[in-house]
C-alpha cells in the first residue's frame, strides 16, 4: 500500500485495518468469507488481482481493473454476482476491458448476474445500447 499510495500507512482511519496476503489458487479463509485470487493484466508492479468470494452459499467476483484474460472465466463461474470492469464501449486500451470485448466473452461467463463498473464517458453515454446491468450511485443489489 505504501509503495503505491506514499504516506498512507500513516493515515488515521476511523475502522480497523488489517491486512493479509491472498494466495492465488486456493481458497483463503477469512471469518466466515472463502477468498480466492486470481492474477489480473493491469499496470506492471501493481499486482493486481480478480477475487472471487463465496460465503454462506453466495459467490460475489469481482474482475478488478483489468484487460481480458481467461481468469475472468473462473472468477464468474457459477457467480451469484459478477461484477465486472466495462471502462469504454468499445475503444481498447491497455490495462482496461471494454464493453464489447467482454461481450466477445460472454458465453465464456457462466455468471447468473453481471453489472458493469468502472466505466468511462463514452461507456455512460451510451447505456442506452448495453445488455448488461450497470452500477449507479445509490443502487441496491439483492442475491
Amino acid at each position: 500500500m505504501e509503495n503505491l499510495f506514499p504516506g498512507s500507512s500513516n493515515a488515521a482511519t476511523s475502522f480497523a485495518l488489517d491486512f493479509c496476503e491472498l494466495i492465488d489458487g486456493r481458497p483463503n479463509i477469512l471469518n466466515s468469507l472463502s477468498v480466492y485470487s486470481y492474477r489480473a493484466v493491469h499496470t506492471a508492479g501493481t499486482e493486481a488481482r480478480s477475487l472471487r468470494i463465496e460465503c454462506d452459499g453466495r459467490i460475489i467476483s469481482y474482475s478488478g481493473d483489468t484487460e481480458w484474460n481467461d481468469n475472468l472465466i473462473e472468477v464468474a463461474r457459477d457467480a451469484d454476482l459478477f461484477i465486472c470492469e466495462g471502462f469504454s464501449y468499445e475503444k481498447e486500451m491497455k490495462n482496461h476491458m471494454s464493453y464489447s470485448t467482454l461481450m466477445r466473452h460472454r458465453q465464456k461467463l457462466t455468471c447468473k448476474r453481471a453489472i458493469l463498473t468502472h466505466m468511462n464517458e463514452d461507456l455512460l453515454g451510451r447505456l442506452q445500447d448495453v445488455e448488461l446491468e450497470f452500477a449507479e450511485d445509490g443502487k441496491i443489489l439483492a442475491l
